[in-house]
C-alpha cells in the first residue's frame, strides 16, 4: 500500500510539472513605444531594465508563466503591457499596472520606456 502513495505522488508531481508552461527569452527584449497623437511613430527599444514600486532596478525577467502571443515557427512571444480602448479606465489601469521598463541611453543614464507590449526571441519549455 505504502508504495502505490509513493507511485501516486510520483505521478502528481511529475504530471501538473509538464502542464506548466514556461516561454523564456532567448535574445533581447524591446519594448515597442509609440508617439503622437493623430500620426503615431513607434519604434522598438531595448528593455535594460525594470523598475519597481520601491526605485529599485532589476534586470527584466528571462522566463514568463504566460505570454499574450506565441509564434513558434518564428521563435518569438509578446506580452502586451498596455490596456487599450477604454478610454479613462485604460488610462487608471495603464497607470496603476504598467510596469516601468527603462532604457539606458549613450550617456549611460535611463530612461523610462512607455511600452505598448514588449517581444523577443523566446523558446517554450
Amino acid at each position: 500500500m505504502p508504495r502505490i502513495k509513493i507511485l501516486l505522488a510520483i505521478i502528481t508531481l511529475l504530471s501538473s510539472s509538464a502542464v506548466l508552461a514556461e516561454y523564456c527569452a532567448t535574445g533581447k527584449i524591446e519594448a515597442n513605444e509609440c508617439s503622437g497623437f493623430i500620426i503615431e511613430s513607434c519604434s522598438f527599444i531595448t528593455v535594460d531594465a525594470v523598475r519597481d514600486d520601491e526605485g529599485q532596478l532589476f534586470h527584466p525577467k528571462k522566463c514568463y508563466q504566460s505570454v499574450t502571443e506565441h509564434n513558434s515557427s518564428k521563435g518569438r512571444c509578446w506580452i502586451n503591457t498596455k490596456s487599450k480602448g477604454g478610454g479613462l479606465i485604460s488610462w487608471g489601469i495603464n497607470v496603476a499596472v504598467q510596469p516601468n521598463f527603462l532604457h539606458k541611453n549613450s550617456s549611460g543614464e535611463y530612461e523610462e520606456i512607455d511600452a505598448d507590449y514588449i517581444t523577443f526571441k523566446c523558446s517554450k519549455k
